[in-house]
């Protein structure tokens, strides 16, 4: 027979899960003073270079601080001082729930969509312009409601910077171990840059 557990446990375990994530999230920030010199690489780096295992440590940590990046970057304060998301495809708009120490409860409902499917094009799966902020029905169930996410792409960005977007989708993708610490820095730093700008002092 199951055990039941009280909703009021269950809701105190989602909390300290989320702060423990946010206080990972907060340690990493402080750790981004100390940039990578790709001017100077020695005999050590130079393998962890060459390590395909670094090489997807480094994916996975770029993809994370991007992410967050983009959903931070596509958030805005209404009239009424909320934090409101919408979806690029459908926009649909929700409000985004914290946690009572102020960490982001519902990431859940808003994911950092590609128009552009990173697994076919990888020029374009690291590029700012290609991923947006959208609900997980769109980016999920839809494969990105890619018919309204193109109308309201174009609109976001221009018609110029859209062509640029999809000439660099076709291009030859060769990112090395550097180069994906180096977006990744950047993201850490846009990620710092848009929580001031919310007021969401936990990322940094």
């Amino acid at each position: 027979m199951a055990k039941f557990i009280p909703n009021s446990i269950m809701r105190e375990q989602a909390r300290q899960h989320e702060r423990k994530k946010a206080k990972k999230i907060k340690s990493n920030a402080k750790k981004k003073g100390k940039k990578f010199n790709s001017n100077t690489i020695d005999v050590k780096t130079y393998k962890r270079i060459t390590d395909s295992r670094a090489f997807e440590k480094a994916e996975i940590n770029l993809r994370r601080w991007l992410h967050l990046a983009i959903r931070l970057r596509d958030l805005e304060r209404n009239e009424k001082g909320e934090i409101i998301g919408h979806c690029i495809s459908c926009g649909k708009e929700w409000k985004v729930e914290f946690w009572f120490d102020g960490s982001i409860k519902n990431t859940d409902l808003w994911c950092a969509s590609h128009y552009w499917r990173a697994d076919q094009y990888g020029s374009v799966e690291w590029d700012w312009d290609n991923i947006n902020l959208s609900c997980y029905r769109c980016n999920r169930k839809l494969g990105g409601n890619l018919a309204h996410y193109q109308v309201n792409l174009i609109k976001k960005i221009g018609q110029e910077r859209f062509d640029k977007l999809e000439f660099r989708k076709n291009q030859v993708a060769n990112f090395n171990i550097v180069d994906l610490i180096k977006k990744k820095e950047r993201a850490m730093d846009e990620v710092e840059i848009q929580a001031k700008r919310l007021g969401l002092d936990f990322y940094y």
